[in-house]
């Protein structure tokens, strides 16, 4: 799991994000269609995001909107990943007020990453620039 809920930032209207890696396309398209297919609102779509080929499934479960996004790259090195630990570092560093100002920047519209990178003025493409933060 990665994102809004694991580092305690969800709010409403925020899905579920699991990542997974997979080695064959084909078996990994199978696998999330023969499993959620049954879902609320399901659907699978096949993208390039930062020059990787990239399996996407979205159902909903029990009334939460879940993700499950998928790479031929280890999880651990996969963007959404990477950004969620600086995340929690940046976090664990800022304390609840920061938490705080991160979850109304989100319920204002913000994006997860970009309410990141207003409260910490860094310029730029947030989703990028972040990974280089240091924490």
């Amino acid at each position: 799991m990665a994102g809004t809920f694991p580092l305690d930032i969800a709010v409403p209207g925020s899905d579920l994000d699991v990542l997974c890696y997979w080695q064959e396309a084909g078996h990994f398209k199978q696998h999330v269609t023969n499993s959620f297919s049954g879902f609320e609102n399901f659907t699978l779509r096949e993208v390039t995001i930062n020059n990787q080929h990239t399996i996407i499934t979205n159902f909903f479960a029990d009334g939460l909107e879940v993700e499950v996004f998928g790479q031929n790259i280890p999880v651990k090195q996969q963007m959404a990943y990477r950004h969620m630990i600086i995340e929690y570092k940046i976090l664990s560093k800022k304390g609840d007020n920061f938490r705080q100002q991160v979850i109304a920047l989100k319920q204002s519209g913000l994006k997860t990453e970009p309410a990141f990178a207003q409260l910490l003025g860094i310029e730029g493409n947030p989703y990028t620039a972040l990974l280089e933060f240091n924490v």
